[in-house]
């Protein structure tokens, strides 16, 4: 039992000591770091939906008594996430990742070093480009990862790519769809992580498929009981 704490504990500090420079880096803003966005839609130009896409590893909807509009300013404002994860603990969004980026974070979740003045977050959302750090946890492991907004329209779609390195991991997607009580709210997870990083992180982080397929249902099941409350009259 001993052996298994101290191998669990190690493999924490090094997730950890590899997560912490990746933040580093990604504070400078460095070159290396670039995040790898699935391939706009053919047609259209744009990214794909959950529904144009033709393999999403996993996706669940569920139905809210709240319009688009609530649901979106929710579930854009990134920061907010660790309310409706259960695996998310922190997101803080980059000072280095460019004009179309909110840099900071609310005063309660102070982003990581970072230098020069606070832009503010645009009253519709963060937008395609802006870049976040987010900081995870499951059991005793806690790890970082790095994302890229790549798909902001208010009140339809927001999606959001995530890196470790320059390693691609996965897409989340949300989706808003009207409905005559409200909208539908779709959560799709795509993984992009290569095979053997796959087989390379399982005794780790165990098979994510079934453990984001609870993480989606719980984050769902969270933003309505959110949403709802807010939406009712007084």
């Amino acid at each position: 039992m001993a052996t298994m704490i101290a191998g669990r504990l190690r493999v924490t500090e090094f997730l950890q000591g590899l997560g912490s420079a990746m933040v580093e880096l990604g504070a400078r803003g460095a070159p290396s770091m670039p995040s790898r966005p699935p391939r706009c839609h053919p047609r259209t130009g744009r990214m794909p939906t959950a529904r144009e896409n033709p393999m999403p590893d996993l996706t669940e909807s569920i139905s809210v008594a709240a319009s688009p509009d609530t649901l979106y300013s929710l579930v854009s404002d990134l920061p907010r996430m660790r309310e409706w994860s259960p695996e998310c603990t922190r997101v803080t969004w980059s000072h280095h990742s460019g004009p179309t980026a909110p840099p900071t974070a609310p005063p309660t979740e102070p982003a990581a070093a970072s230098t020069g003045p606070a832009a503010p977050i645009p009253s519709s959302g963060p937008l395609v480009g802006a870049r976040f750090i987010g900081h995870n946890r499951a059991g005793a492991v806690r790890w970082f990862t790095f994302g890229r907004v790549v798909a902001a329209e208010p009140g339809r779609r927001f999606a959001f790519s995530i890196h470790f390195g320059p390693i691609p991991i996965s897409l989340w997607d949300y989706e808003f769809t009207p409905t005559a009580t409200g909208c539908e709210v779709t959560e799709s997870w795509t993984d992009h992580r290569p095979r053997v990083l796959r087989a390379l992180f399982r005794p780790i982080f165990g098979n994510r498929t079934p453990r984001n397929a609870d993480g989606i249902h719980t984050t769902l099941t969270r933003l309505k009981s959110t949403a709802e409350p807010a939406a009712r009259p007084e």
